[in-house]
């Protein structure tokens, strides 16, 4: 039974959590939606989707090194079940989110089922004083995909989100459970500067105590000053502190600077851009080889970030990331990796009951430590249409490519090929069920 690596074009049964709506909307008018009728706003809002479609995926591998393939990483059919749930409450001070959602195959040839992936993630916002408000989250993704985190995401952070299972990208059966939890407490010196603290945990447990797969627990604490210099313009300055330690191997540690831009204005009633840039030193502190901690090492880089978000009026909007960065601690590495990744985004509506969306995704980096450069790299697209069949019907049809190449210099997990291409087609059906919207 051979495992596909990455269903690169695994037909991905798109979940969609909510029906779409306009992503950012300054007038009162009604939207379109593709379930049809339009997309209210409500205080409170629980939804149920479920998607069934029928996948192909065709992937290239480096077989090379007597690399046993997995499902996963072949070429072939499946059917994807992938029911999702969502519930947004925004009353008064206090405002929470709650997810949740699970990724099922079924391979008709070998008839074999399996689950990919789970996650479920809650969070809330609380208004303690006019001036202070607290953010807690925590999230589980049971099994997230390899490498996946190498991506820049074009997308904010919110209540009851979690660590990306990404079905799409998986590339092996491994399993692990990874715990995100999240805080951070803003308060407002006055009506021009604000200071943010902020905190994080992450650990991932693989399971079966495999030395190839080694646990991975880090830690993230620090603060930003932003002062506005006017309704537009707010500079930001900042420190993060973190540390990451795999199992069995020594801690690094990280100091982060961070000066910074955020700036957005609206273009009219229907359109608004905003784009934040940051631009900072990071030290960061390692052992350069896994079997001594005596080995230490330090590199100076310098970080940055920025992103572009643009509405094209009401039902368009189109976002950009660039994020050069250090000490990442992805899933499947060993040890931290420099990168450099862009990423950008475009969806609206041809019309009432069709919308599309267009994403693409690149990556290149190197050991964190270690410095040899070009190590990897790694790139993704994904196209899909969906028309709206009624109120509650959908379907939809996507295709996805990635592919990702890594060097001898970056140790990879039994199993797992240094070289895979993945075209994939899904088409689908989607219900979405709106349980409660008051």
């Amino acid at each position: 039974m051979r495992h596909r690596l990455f269903p690169a074009i695994a037909i991905l049964v798109t979940l969609v959590v909510c029906p779409p709506s306009v992503l950012a909307q300054t007038d009162s008018r009604p939207s379109p939606s593709v379930f049809g009728g339009a997309a209210t706003k409500s205080s409170q809002n629980l939804n149920i989707t479920v998607s069934v479609a029928e996948a192909y995926d065709q992937d290239v591998t480096d077989r090379s090194g007597g690399v046993d393939l997995q499902i996963f990483q072949g070429r072939g059919s499946y059917t994807t079940f992938t029911p999702q749930m969502d519930f947004k409450s925004g009353r008064g001070r206090f405002q929470v989110g709650i997810t949740g959602g699970s990724s099922v195959r079924y391979y008709g040839d070998l008839h074999e089922a399996m689950v990919v992936n789970h996650s479920v993630g809650t969070g809330f916002t609380v208004q303690l004083t006019p001036r202070t408000s607290l953010f807690l989250n925590e999230g589980i993704t049971y099994s997230p995909a390899l490498f996946y985190g190498l991506f820049a995401s074009t997308g904010e952070a919110g209540a009851g989100d979690t660590v990306p299972a990404a079905p799409n990208y998986v590339l092996n059966s491994k399993r692990s459970y990874v715990y995100d939890s999240k805080a951070s407490l803003t308060h407002k010196i006055t009506e021009r500067a604000v200071l943010l603290f902020n905190a994080g945990f992450q650990y991932q447990d693989y399971t079966g105590h495999d030395t190839a797969y080694p646990d991975l627990r880090t830690h993230d604490v620090g603060g930003h000053f932003l002062y506005s210099l006017n309704r537009d313009v707010k500079l930001r300055l900042g420190y993060t502190y973190k540390d990451g330690q795999y199992l069995g191997a020594p801690r690094t540690t990280e100091h982060d600077f961070d000066i910074g831009v955020d700036y957005s204005r609206p273009l009219s009633r229907t359109r608004k851009t905003t784009v934040t840039l940051s631009l900072g030193p990071t030290i960061a502190n390692g052992a350069l080889s896994q079997a001594s901690s005596l080995d230490v090492g330090r590199q100076y880089r310098l970080t940055a970030s920025t992103a572009l978000t643009h509405q094209l009026g009401r039902t368009w909007t189109a976002q950009g990331t660039y994020r050069r960065g250090m000490g990442y601690y992805v899933e499947g590495f060993a040890r931290p990796v420099f990168t450099e990744a862009y990423a950008a985004s475009a969806s609206g509506f041809l019309n009432r009951r069709a919308d599309v969306s267009l994403s693409g995704a690149y990556s290149t980096g190197e050991s964190a430590l270690t410095g040899a450069p070009d190590q990897f790299s790694t790139y993704t697209a994904d196209a899909r249409v969906r028309f709206g069949l009624g109120k509650m019907w959908a379907t939809y049809v996507e295709y996805l490519f990635y592919y990702y190449k890594f060097n001898s210099g970056i140790q990879l997990p039994t199993g797992v090929p240094p070289y895979l291409t993945r075209n994939g087609v899904r088409t689908g059906l989607t219900l979405w069920v709106p349980v409660r919207h008051r």
